[in-house]
Protein backbone atom coordinates (compact mmCIF):
# COMPACT_ATOMS: atom_id res chain seq x y z
CA UNK A 1 0.00 0.00 0.00
CA UNK A 2 2.74 2.20 1.01
CA UNK A 3 4.36 1.65 -2.93
CA UNK A 4 1.03 2.74 -4.19
CA UNK A 5 0.95 5.78 -2.60
CA UNK A 6 4.64 6.86 -3.27
CA UNK A 7 3.54 6.25 -7.07
CA UNK A 8 1.07 8.33 -7.04
CA UNK A 9 2.80 11.40 -5.24
CA UNK A 10 5.36 10.89 -7.80
CA UNK A 11 2.71 11.38 -10.60
CA UNK A 12 1.01 14.01 -9.09
CA UNK A 13 4.06 15.89 -8.37
CA UNK A 14 4.75 15.44 -12.14
CA UNK A 15 1.68 16.67 -12.93
CA UNK A 16 1.88 19.49 -11.14
CA UNK A 17 5.53 20.68 -12.32
CA UNK A 18 3.93 20.07 -16.26
CA UNK A 19 1.44 22.29 -15.63
CA UNK A 20 3.12 24.67 -13.94
CA UNK A 21 5.86 24.89 -16.91
CA UNK A 22 2.93 25.22 -19.39
CA UNK A 23 0.62 28.15 -17.48
CA UNK A 24 3.84 30.28 -17.71
CA UNK A 25 3.69 30.36 -20.83
CA UNK A 26 0.48 32.03 -21.38
CA UNK A 27 2.07 35.67 -20.77
CA UNK A 28 4.43 37.37 -23.47
CA UNK A 29 7.72 37.84 -23.04
CA UNK A 30 7.17 41.91 -24.46
CA UNK A 31 4.48 43.50 -25.92
CA UNK A 32 5.56 45.90 -28.89
CA UNK A 33 3.58 49.28 -30.29
CA UNK A 34 3.36 48.87 -34.66
CA UNK A 35 1.95 51.48 -36.79
CA UNK A 36 2.53 54.09 -39.26
CA UNK A 37 6.71 55.30 -39.35
CA UNK A 38 4.92 59.04 -38.39
CA UNK A 39 3.94 57.55 -34.89
CA UNK A 40 7.83 57.32 -33.64
CA UNK A 41 8.97 60.20 -35.52
CA UNK A 42 9.22 59.81 -39.04
CA UNK A 43 7.83 61.86 -41.25
CA UNK A 44 8.69 59.44 -44.42
CA UNK A 45 5.79 56.87 -44.46
CA UNK A 46 7.60 54.79 -46.96
CA UNK A 47 10.12 53.47 -44.07
CA UNK A 48 10.35 49.87 -43.39
CA UNK A 49 12.98 50.00 -40.97
CA UNK A 50 10.48 51.23 -37.86
CA UNK A 51 6.63 51.45 -37.82
CA UNK A 52 5.12 48.08 -39.27
CA UNK A 53 7.83 46.40 -38.48
CA UNK A 54 7.00 43.40 -36.11
CA UNK A 55 11.06 41.96 -35.48
CA UNK A 56 12.16 45.58 -34.51
CA UNK A 57 12.94 45.46 -31.04
CA UNK A 58 12.95 48.78 -30.25
CA UNK A 59 9.09 49.26 -29.70
CA UNK A 60 8.58 47.39 -26.89
CA UNK A 61 6.84 48.35 -24.30
CA UNK A 62 7.87 48.74 -20.99
CA UNK A 63 6.17 47.76 -17.43
CA UNK A 64 4.99 50.87 -15.30
CA UNK A 65 6.60 50.49 -12.33
CA UNK A 66 4.32 49.79 -9.24
CA UNK A 67 1.59 48.68 -11.92
CA UNK A 68 0.34 45.37 -12.09
CA UNK A 69 -0.21 44.29 -15.89
CA UNK A 70 0.39 47.58 -17.00
CA UNK A 71 2.59 48.44 -19.70
CA UNK A 72 4.30 52.26 -21.61
CA UNK A 73 5.87 52.90 -24.71
CA UNK A 74 7.09 56.63 -25.45
CA UNK A 75 7.07 58.01 -28.33
CA UNK A 76 6.87 61.29 -31.02
CA UNK A 77 4.10 62.15 -33.41
CA UNK A 78 5.83 63.84 -36.65
CA UNK A 79 2.96 64.86 -39.30
CA UNK A 80 4.02 63.23 -42.72
CA UNK A 81 6.09 64.85 -45.12
CA UNK A 82 3.28 64.56 -48.14
CA UNK A 83 0.17 65.24 -46.63
CA UNK A 84 -1.49 65.33 -49.92
CA UNK A 85 -5.20 64.35 -49.47
CA UNK A 86 -6.39 61.18 -51.70
CA UNK A 87 -9.90 59.88 -51.78
CA UNK A 88 -9.01 56.63 -51.28
CA UNK A 89 -8.64 56.43 -46.95
CA UNK A 90 -6.75 53.52 -47.46
CA UNK A 91 -3.98 55.59 -49.29
CA UNK A 92 -4.80 59.36 -48.10
CA UNK A 93 -1.64 60.19 -45.54
CA UNK A 94 -3.41 62.35 -43.01
CA UNK A 95 -5.70 59.02 -42.73
CA UNK A 96 -3.01 56.54 -42.33
CA UNK A 97 -0.52 58.89 -39.97
CA UNK A 98 -2.20 57.46 -36.49
CA UNK A 99 -2.68 53.99 -37.56
CA UNK A 100 -0.84 51.52 -35.11
CA UNK A 101 -1.53 47.89 -33.79
CA UNK A 102 -0.29 46.22 -30.22
CA UNK A 103 1.30 43.06 -30.48
CA UNK A 104 2.66 40.37 -28.67
CA UNK A 105 6.14 38.58 -28.89
CA UNK A 106 6.12 39.89 -32.00
CA UNK A 107 9.95 39.21 -32.68
CA UNK A 108 9.10 35.73 -32.14
CA UNK A 109 5.96 35.19 -34.11
CA UNK A 110 5.19 38.35 -36.09
CA UNK A 111 1.47 39.70 -36.39
CA UNK A 112 0.39 35.99 -34.80
CA UNK A 113 -0.64 37.33 -31.63
CA UNK A 114 -2.19 41.11 -32.31
CA UNK A 115 -4.56 42.56 -29.69
CA UNK A 116 -8.19 42.29 -30.05
CA UNK A 117 -9.97 44.92 -28.09
CA UNK A 118 -11.35 43.75 -24.57
CA UNK A 119 -9.70 40.35 -24.97
CA UNK A 120 -7.09 39.23 -22.64
CA UNK A 121 -3.55 38.28 -24.75
CA UNK A 122 -4.42 34.04 -24.87
CA UNK A 123 -6.94 34.51 -27.09
CA UNK A 124 -4.90 36.92 -29.35
CA UNK A 125 -4.64 36.14 -32.56
CA UNK A 126 -3.98 37.15 -36.18
CA UNK A 127 -5.24 40.30 -37.86
CA UNK A 128 -7.13 41.55 -34.69
CA UNK A 129 -8.06 45.69 -33.72
CA UNK A 130 -6.37 48.03 -35.76
CA UNK A 131 -6.67 51.51 -34.06
CA UNK A 132 -6.32 55.17 -35.38
CA UNK A 133 -5.88 58.50 -33.05
CA UNK A 134 -8.60 60.99 -34.15
CA UNK A 135 -8.70 63.31 -31.20
CA UNK A 136 -6.53 66.51 -30.92
CA UNK A 137 -3.45 64.86 -31.62
CA UNK A 138 -0.33 67.15 -32.43
CA UNK A 139 3.20 66.57 -33.42
CA UNK A 140 5.55 66.08 -30.29
CA UNK A 141 5.60 63.06 -27.53
CA UNK A 142 3.15 60.96 -26.64
CA UNK A 143 2.84 58.03 -24.39
CA UNK A 144 0.80 54.71 -25.53
CA UNK A 145 -0.58 52.87 -22.21
CA UNK A 146 -1.74 49.31 -22.03
CA UNK A 147 -3.27 46.57 -20.24
CA UNK A 148 -2.60 43.09 -21.87
CA UNK A 149 -4.88 40.93 -19.83
CA UNK A 150 -8.17 43.21 -20.60
CA UNK A 151 -6.91 44.42 -24.36
CA UNK A 152 -7.33 47.83 -23.25
CA UNK A 153 -4.79 50.74 -24.68
CA UNK A 154 -5.41 54.13 -24.38
CA UNK A 155 -2.99 57.24 -26.04
CA UNK A 156 -2.06 60.07 -23.35
CA UNK A 157 -0.47 63.33 -25.11
CA UNK A 158 -0.09 66.35 -22.50
CA UNK A 159 -1.64 65.12 -19.72
CA UNK A 160 -4.87 63.84 -21.54
CA UNK A 161 -6.30 61.33 -23.16
CA UNK A 162 -6.33 61.42 -27.35
CA UNK A 163 -9.65 60.07 -28.54
CA UNK A 164 -9.22 56.94 -30.67
CA UNK A 165 -11.19 54.69 -33.06
CA UNK A 166 -10.65 51.03 -33.97
CA UNK A 167 -11.42 48.75 -36.49
CA UNK A 168 -12.52 45.92 -34.54
CA UNK A 169 -11.38 43.17 -36.62
CA UNK A 170 -8.33 44.20 -39.58
CA UNK A 171 -8.75 40.85 -41.96
CA UNK A 172 -9.61 42.26 -45.64
CA UNK A 173 -12.98 40.44 -45.20
CA UNK A 174 -13.60 42.33 -42.52
CA UNK A 175 -15.21 46.24 -41.99
CA UNK A 176 -12.94 48.64 -42.94
CA UNK A 177 -14.93 51.45 -41.09
CA UNK A 178 -13.07 52.99 -37.92
CA UNK A 179 -15.75 53.49 -34.98
CA UNK A 180 -15.66 54.82 -31.82
CA UNK A 181 -14.24 53.17 -28.82
CA UNK A 182 -17.71 51.96 -27.54
CA UNK A 183 -19.40 48.45 -27.65
CA UNK A 184 -22.90 50.20 -29.21
CA UNK A 185 -20.35 51.77 -31.83
CA UNK A 186 -18.41 48.30 -32.75
CA UNK A 187 -21.57 46.26 -32.65
CA UNK A 188 -23.19 48.85 -34.72
CA UNK A 189 -20.39 48.24 -37.10
CA UNK A 190 -21.90 44.76 -38.05
CA UNK A 191 -20.80 42.76 -35.11
CA UNK A 192 -22.43 40.22 -33.31
CA UNK A 193 -23.30 41.32 -29.03
CA UNK A 194 -22.04 38.24 -28.32
CA UNK A 195 -18.52 38.61 -29.75
CA UNK A 196 -17.67 42.06 -28.72
CA UNK A 197 -16.22 41.85 -24.85
CA UNK A 198 -15.52 45.55 -24.87
CA UNK A 199 -17.53 47.32 -21.72
CA UNK A 200 -17.40 51.02 -21.73
CA UNK A 201 -17.11 51.45 -18.05
CA UNK A 202 -13.85 48.98 -17.45
CA UNK A 203 -12.33 50.37 -20.13
CA UNK A 204 -13.11 54.23 -18.91
CA UNK A 205 -11.34 53.16 -15.79
CA UNK A 206 -8.39 51.91 -17.23
CA UNK A 207 -7.93 55.45 -19.07
CA UNK A 208 -8.19 57.00 -15.63
CA UNK A 209 -5.85 54.60 -13.95
CA UNK A 210 -3.58 55.55 -16.48
CA UNK A 211 -4.29 59.53 -16.59
CA UNK A 212 -3.95 59.34 -12.89
CA UNK A 213 -0.20 58.64 -13.43
CA UNK A 214 1.25 61.23 -14.77
CA UNK A 215 4.69 61.60 -15.12
CA UNK A 216 5.11 58.76 -12.30
CA UNK A 217 4.82 56.25 -15.19
CA UNK A 218 8.42 54.44 -15.54
CA UNK A 219 10.36 55.57 -18.79
CA UNK A 220 10.12 53.61 -21.31
CA UNK A 221 11.87 53.51 -25.52
CA UNK A 222 12.67 56.26 -26.78
CA UNK A 223 11.07 57.64 -30.01
CA UNK A 224 12.97 56.39 -33.31
CA UNK A 225 15.74 54.42 -31.86
CA UNK A 226 18.20 53.46 -33.91
CA UNK A 227 16.94 50.22 -35.76
CA UNK A 228 18.83 46.62 -35.88
CA UNK A 229 19.80 44.68 -38.86
CA UNK A 230 17.24 41.76 -38.25
CA UNK A 231 14.38 44.39 -38.83
CA UNK A 232 12.59 42.83 -41.74
CA UNK A 233 10.03 45.07 -44.69
CA UNK A 234 7.25 46.76 -43.25
CA UNK A 235 3.78 44.80 -43.92
CA UNK A 236 1.76 47.27 -46.27
CA UNK A 237 -0.26 49.98 -43.67
CA UNK A 238 -3.15 49.78 -46.25
CA UNK A 239 -3.76 45.75 -45.41
CA UNK A 240 -2.97 44.14 -42.28
CA UNK A 241 -1.30 40.71 -43.60
CA UNK A 242 -3.69 38.08 -43.69
CA UNK A 243 -0.85 35.22 -43.59
CA UNK A 244 1.75 34.53 -41.13
CA UNK A 245 5.06 36.20 -41.90
CA UNK A 246 7.56 34.56 -44.36
CA UNK A 247 5.61 31.19 -44.96
CA UNK A 248 2.38 32.65 -47.35
CA UNK A 249 0.50 30.14 -45.33
CA UNK A 250 -3.14 31.62 -43.72
CA UNK A 251 -2.72 32.03 -40.03
CA UNK A 252 -5.53 30.43 -37.74
CA UNK A 253 -7.04 33.24 -36.18
CA UNK A 254 -8.21 30.52 -33.42
CA UNK A 255 -4.62 29.08 -33.11
CA UNK A 256 -3.56 29.53 -29.64
CA UNK A 257 -0.42 30.34 -28.15
CA UNK A 258 1.25 27.77 -26.69
CA UNK A 259 0.15 28.16 -22.55
CA UNK A 260 -3.13 26.81 -24.19
CA UNK A 261 -1.52 23.64 -24.04
CA UNK A 262 -1.39 23.22 -20.46
CA UNK A 263 -5.24 21.77 -20.06
CA UNK A 264 -4.12 18.86 -23.03
CA UNK A 265 -0.80 18.12 -20.86
CA UNK A 266 -2.61 17.77 -17.08
CA UNK A 267 -4.82 15.45 -18.75
CA UNK A 268 -2.43 13.32 -20.16
CA UNK A 269 -0.64 13.06 -17.12
CA UNK A 270 -3.49 12.56 -14.89
CA UNK A 271 -4.34 9.58 -17.37
CA UNK A 272 -0.92 8.36 -16.71
CA UNK A 273 -1.33 8.46 -13.08
CA UNK A 274 -4.77 6.60 -13.05
CA UNK A 275 -2.94 4.06 -15.17
CA UNK A 276 0.00 3.62 -12.91
CA UNK A 277 -2.60 2.81 -10.21
CA UNK A 278 -4.67 0.83 -11.18
CA UNK A 279 -1.57 -1.20 -12.58
CA UNK A 280 -0.29 -1.14 -8.63
CA UNK A 281 -3.76 -2.41 -7.56
CA UNK A 282 -3.53 -5.21 -9.70
CA UNK A 283 -0.25 -6.51 -9.01
CA UNK A 284 -1.23 -6.27 -5.09
CA UNK A 285 -3.75 -8.43 -5.47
Amino acid sequence: MRKLVKKIATVALAASMTAAMSVSAFAADFYQFVGNPNLFGDADQGNDKIGWVPTVDTQNFTAVDGQDDLYVYTSTYALPSDQTPNEDPKKDPMNLSTQFKVLADGQDFAWNYQMCLGIPESAWADNQSQFKVVGDFQPGEFKVYMDPKKGFVCIIQNNKSVELNVRYHSKDEESWNFVALTRKAIIGDGYADSSVYFKDDEYKAFVDKCLGLGSAAAPAATAAPAVTEAATTAAPVETQPATTAGTGVKSNTNSPKTGDVAPVAMLAVLAAAVAVTVAAKRKEA
